[in-house]
């Protein structure tokens, strides 16, 4: 449904790639569980820091990586080139001593968002 590709980096830092979703999900809760669920599990693997990162051009992806508690760090300038054509990269990030306070926020959106749609 929403594949995400990591990178492991030295030293052990996993990044994020992409997370994609089918556009009826866009703007759902979705991607935020998948998000929650993966950073669960890399912080449960004692990861001290996880990147994500998106084209500056990519609203969804950037939208999705800020709603999940993702802290934007830097744009990175003609990081890459893609289709012959030079690409600017946001690099987000959050860190193990963040997560603990992220990961009761997302719970909590998405406890209520699911409280909400049993009620409907």
């Amino acid at each position: 449904m929403a594949p995400a590709r990591l990178h492991l980096t030295p030293p052990r830092l996993p990044r994020a790639g992409d997370v994609w979703l089918t556009p009826a999900l866009r703007g759902s809760l979705a991607g935020t569980d998948i998000v929650c669920m993966l950073l669960d599990h890399l912080f449960g693997l004692n990861y001290r820091r996880v990147e994500w990162i998106a084209d500056v051009s990519d609203i969804y992806a950037r939208t999705l990586a800020s709603k999940s508690g993702f802290t934007l760090e830097a744009i990175l300038r003609k990081h890459m080139v893609i289709r012959d054509r030079s690409r600017d990269t946001a690099l987000y990030s959050v860190t193990n001593s963040e997560w603990c306070l992220i990961e009761r926020n997302l719970k909590s959106k998405l406890s209520r968002a699911e409280a909400k749609a049993k009620a409907e």
